[in-house]
């Protein structure tokens, strides 16, 4: 517990941009950083991750928080080494990515 994780997300925003938010397994949840905000999260990514995920534009799936929630549970059950977690935030990234980047893209156009 304690140690620094990565959680890459690739942003639309800009060409090959990608955001990395930073997490902590705590004993209550994450702690959560990034660059612009930090601060406590449930076991659930919940509020900071998904504040941010919607602020920077990203689309992701409704069970990210049931997968991550599931991820700070088996890290404590089966005490998952620091590798093994960040293993699986890197595919919880992909998956991330995977749905971001087949989300339809709405334009709102205002006609004359």
């Amino acid at each position: 517990m304690d140690q620094e994780f990565e959680f890459r997300a690739a942003s639309r925003r800009g060409e090959d941009a990608e955001i990395v938010y930073h997490l902590t397994r705590k004993p209550w949840g994450w702690s959560f950083r990034s660059e612009r905000t930090q601060g406590w999260c449930d076991k659930r990514g919940v509020p900071y991750l998904f504040d941010s995920l919607d602020q920077d534009g990203i689309e992701y799936p409704g069970s990210l928080r049931d997968r991550l929630r599931a991820l700070w549970l088996e890290a404590h059950d089966k005490d998952l080494t620091p590798q093994e977690v960040q293993q699986a935030l890197d595919r919880l990234a992909v998956w991330l990515r995977d749905v971001d980047e087949h989300a339809p893209a709405y334009e709102v156009r205002v006609s004359d």
